[in-house]
């Protein structure tokens, strides 16, 4: 079993912006249809990796629509997030305090997506406290600038190949992946069943989740 400490200091650097959102920001659990399943070994409680499960799914797309994230600078501070860029952003504390409360600062990374129609910022890392199976999971909070909304959720990838942008459809998309029940259950390391959502974020700011079933070629 893995236990993490935190030592909670007044201000931290990160790899990324934002106004002050007028929604509250949403946490979501990962849930869907067993969708893939890959090979992985027990090394105290931590998984294999799932890249090969977010390049089979892009492998789906057409990459020369792809706009994928860049890293950006930012600050936590005050239980807020600054970004550091030509047009200084602010992320309040009334939507993002729980989630840095939630989290291992000195783990924190920071990208975006500008889309000449919108700007995405995401914010990636550990979750404090984490024992067991939860040690392989990554937080995101990610932050939509033109609609000023926020989403919060773990998945079990931590690869900003995740998060990208569609011309073709205009969406904003996110991979996130989750154990099945049936691993959770069965415990079996040699086959774990993974679940995985693509989250789809149109110029609106309206969100659709869609399960995807895919044979991951992990070896």
């Amino acid at each position: 079993m893995v236990r993490i400490f935190l030592i909670a200091i007044p201000f931290f650097a990160c790899n990324s912006a934002v106004k002050e959102d007028n929604k509250k920001s949403e946490v979501v659990q990962t849930e869907s249809i067993v969708s893939d399943t890959v090979k992985a070994s027990k090394v105290d409680n931590t998984i294999s990796d799932v890249n090969c499960c977010i390049d089979s799914i892009l492998s789906q797309y057409d990459k020369s629509n792809l706009i994928f994230t860049q890293d950006v600078n930012c600050k936590i501070e005050n239980n807020q997030i600054k970004i550091d860029g030509k047009n200084k952003q602010l992320i309040s504390k009334k939507y993002v305090k729980d989630w840095i409360n939630g989290i291992i600062p000195d783990s924190l990374k920071s990208y975006s997506i500008n889309t000449g129609m919108n700007e995405y910022y995401f914010f990636s890392s550990q979750i404090k406290d984490a024992t067991g199976f939860a040690v392989n999971f990554t937080s995101w909070f990610i932050f939509d600038r033109k609609n000023n909304e926020t989403f919060t959720i773990n998945s079990l990838s931590s690869n900003s190949k995740a998060l990208f942008f569609d011309k073709s459809s205009n969406d904003m998309i996110f991979i996130t992946f989750n154990f099945s029940e049936k691993f959770i259950h069965d415990k079996d390391f040699d086959n774990i069943l993974y679940l995985s959502n693509i989250y789809k974020f149109n110029l609106k700011g309206e969100r659709t989740k869609s399960d995807y079933q895919s044979n991951c070629k992990c070896k």
